[in-house]
């Protein structure tokens, strides 16, 4: 069975794997926002304020040429504070994509969402308006009929 690596070990074995690039470069890792909690690294995201375990954050990588230096760690903000940023940045009416993250259902065929990552936020992709939320099937199902509208019409026939 794999050892589990710490956070710390798993930003220094990334660092290993670049090191034949930049050889005469230092290396500094971040790693002042890991906490450990009850015998595991934990990380407090800066948006939500919760401890979260070390793969809730994407790894990162910074460059500074000037002093010929590179900055490795993970993010300080977990994927779901993340996405939900982006999600906000996105589009035209950041409330109405927060109230749409609460809902619990697909408004198209009503099934549960099992997470976060199951939600879509629908869009028109002319005007950028959020039209609602979406599971991944009713999503890619709507994104094939508005990209060729004749495809709706030929399923239709092909049902009867």
């Amino acid at each position: 069975m794999a050892k589990h690596l710490t956070i710390k070990e798993q930003i220094k074995q990334w660092t290993i794997l670049e090191q034949t690039k930049y050889k005469d470069w230092k290396i500094k890792i971040a790693d002042s926002f890991i906490y450990d909690v009850d015998n595991e690294e934990v990380i407090k995201c800066v948006q939500c304020n919760m401890l979260k375990s070390g793969d809730q954050f994407k790894l990162y990588r910074t460059i500074d040429h000037s002093n010929k230096t590179l900055y490795y760690g993970r993010k300080q903000h977990c994927t779901s504070c993340t996405n939900m940023r982006t999600r906000k940045w996105r589009y035209n009416d950041p409330e109405k994509v927060e109230s749409l993250l609460l809902e619990t259902n697909c408004q198209i065929c009503n099934d549960k969402f099992d997470s976060d990552r199951n939600k879509f936020i629908d869009h028109c992709h002319t005007t950028n308006n959020v039209r609602g939320v979406l599971c991944t099937k009713c999503n890619t199902l709507l994104g094939m009929i508005e990209r060729k509208k004749q495809i709706f019409t030929n399923i239709k026939k092909y049902l009867k």
